[in-house]
């Protein structure tokens, strides 16, 4: 048994002020640090000094026993970073992050963990982390971007500076690619390549024997590289009743954790982010948000919207964003899902009041007589 730690008797408006005022860390996840160091030889003692409030206990049968997240303290994400700042300097271990990432378990995220296990496939498993990720911590965002047949999964931390954030990186990369080959039973699946946004550390050959691929360091982003066939390879614990009882439950606690989302909102995220590869359809997107068709349907008519209008909408935001990076109307068309130019000819027009090569022109117009009258 994993020795965790036991984290009560802060006082209740201490722990709302924290809700209200700054990012938090859900109780297991913090303790699935602490155990990681402890078994690396830090004292228990010493880190428990760092977290307001803690004392030493046996946490892995409660953690097993899938207790609510709502039921969980929360804690300031300033811990973790002070957590891994003692063990590195204590133990003299630089790669403390890469070792409490392989050590993460699906226990470490509560009933997260718990309906990642009963996802279909490793797309959905990324969707639903997406979706629920701030029930375990609100360190960054994980994202998902494909091209062609390949997948980018991408972690986007919300500190900037990423030789400060290096450990925390480690350990979200890290914990991907494990619980990547632990849900896929694939244990030799190839990753094709994993980016670092930090510069090469002293114990770069300790990231290859993790990852087993080519990995790079200084790059515009930390992302691991992957095949589209594997996130979409059907996973064999597949339970599609448990995913969606255990669903409810998370709604509940993200709920009660800060204001929903729009569905329609939701919707548009999904899609802005999934275009890249392909159109959705609202059996697709429902699916990756976890909800049934006619639940996402019922849900968008209650925000008087509709999943057409909502994909109109969202292509509209993205044409605008394309043709702004001067991206060709060609290539705009065939991301947005237009199969005939005439059909984006409409669509655009609806968009902006005129048809593409028209906007265009004007476009080019007014920048000519802008520059004529600059001085």
């Amino acid at each position: 048994m994993g020795v965790f730690v036991y984290m009560h008797g802060l006082q209740h408006v201490f722990a709302k002020w924290v809700y209200a005022n700054m990012n938090t860390v859900s109780e297991s996840y913090l303790a699935s640090y602490i155990d990681s160091c402890i078994e690396q030889g830090a004292s228990q003692s010493e880190l428990l000094a760092l977290i307001p409030g803690a004392t030493a206990g046996l946490r892995s049968g409660d953690l097993s026993s899938g207790s609510s997240p709502m039921s969980e303290q929360r804690y300031p994400i300033d811990l973790i970073f002070k957590i891994l700042d003692f063990a590195e300097k204590t133990l003299g271990k630089p790669d403390i992050g890469l070792l409490c990432g392989t050590n993460l378990r699906p226990a470490s995220l509560n009933e997260l963990g718990s309906a990642i296990m009963c996802c279909g496939t490793l797309r959905q498993v990324i969707m639903l982390n997406r979706r629920y990720q701030i029930l375990t911590q609100q360190l960054g965002r994980t994202n998902l971007k494909t091209n062609g047949d390949q997948a980018h999964l991408i972690w986007e931390p919300h500190y900037k500076d990423a030789e400060y954030g290096r450990m925390v990186t480690d350990v979200v990369m890290a914990g991907h690619a494990i619980f990547g080959r632990w849900l896929s039973w694939v244990h030799d699946k190839k990753i094709n390549a994993v980016h670092f946004k930090h510069a090469r550390p002293s114990y770069a050959y300790k990231y290859i024997e993790i990852f087993d691929c080519p990995v790079s360091f200084g790059q515009d982003e930390n992302a691991m590289l992957i095949d589209v066939e594997a996130i979409d390879a059907p996973l064999p614990q597949a339970n599609e009743k448990s995913l969606a009882e255990i669903c409810q439950r998370l709604d509940v606690a993200l709920a009660n954790l800060q204001p929903a989302k729009p569905m329609a909102e939701q919707v548009s995220d999904m899609l802005y982010t999934e275009m890249s590869n392909a159109v959705p359809n609202l059996e697709q997107t429902a699916r990756q948000l976890g909800v049934s068709p006619r639940s996402l349907r019922r849900s968008l008519q209650a925000e008087q919207t509709n999943f057409r209008l909502v994909l109109e909408q969202t292509r509209r935001t993205l044409c605008a964003k394309m043709m702004a990076d001067n991206i060709a109307l060609l290539s705009i068309a065939d991301r947005l899902g237009y199969s005939q130019q005439s059909a984006f000819n409409r669509a655009f027009k609806q968009w902006f009041g005129a048809t593409p090569k028209a906007y265009v022109r004007a476009q080019k117009d007014a920048n000519a007589a802008f520059d004529q009258l600059a001085p």
